[in-house]
């Protein structure tokens, strides 16, 4: 079965949007409404090696049953992907791996399967060589269907002297996770107590 492990985040907001640097790094990249995608400009390195788009590969290796990973994204231009990890033993010591070139006239579904690596996390850059652009991704694991547990999560807050706050954060969870496709949507469990 393949797995969705983590999404490939970018900012949708006004304050997100002026701290697009916690989402990806070097140059700085624009959503078009009108295809749902974001514009790569040309000649133009795209690092996302961030807090938000890293992944923590030496975690889900000792806390599941992971042994393979694979980077998804929707992209369409001509453009090549360098993935990467870093680890730290007194230095940090980073592994690269071959990058991949693509060439995309339309938007298309690539996979790269990050190969067996000692990282901690891991992550990718994109280097365009035309305007490209990416309609989004995410990091997957191939698992036997017997090696996933079902885990859901319950989330529990007071309203106490926080009621705006706690109004625009279940507008937040209904908009991103209830309303959308994801599958967390049926494994979790929002309870607001006012006390």
């Amino acid at each position: 079965m393949n797995l969705k492990l983590q999404n490939i985040l970018f900012p949708d907001s006004g304050y997100l949007d002026d701290n697009w640097w916690m989402f990806y790094r070097d140059s700085r990249m624009f959503y078009d409404d009108m295809d749902g995608s974001y514009n790569l400009d040309k000649h133009k390195t795209y690092d996302f090696f961030t807090y938000f788009n890293s992944f923590s590969l030496k975690k889900w290796k000792t806390y599941t049953a992971l042994t393979n990973v694979t980077l998804n994204l929707r992209m369409q231009g001509r453009f090549r992907i360098r993935t990467f990890g870093h680890s730290r033993n007194g230095s940090i010591e980073k592994e690269h791996n071959d990058p991949m070139s693509f060439d995309l006239k339309e938007a298309a579904d690539i996979r790269i399967l990050f190969p067996e690596m000692k990282s901690t996390v891991i992550s990718f850059v994109i280097d365009t060589m035309d305007e490209v652009k990416l309609y989004g991704g995410y990091y997957s694991t191939e698992v036997p269907d017997s090696c996933i547990n079902r885990v859901d999560i319950s989330l529990v807050t007071t309203t106490f002297k926080k009621e705006d706050y706690i109004k625009n954060n279940v507008k937040i969870l209904n908009k991103r996770i209830f309303s959308g496709h994801e599958d967390l949507k049926n494994h979790l469990e929002v309870k607001v107590i006012d006390n």
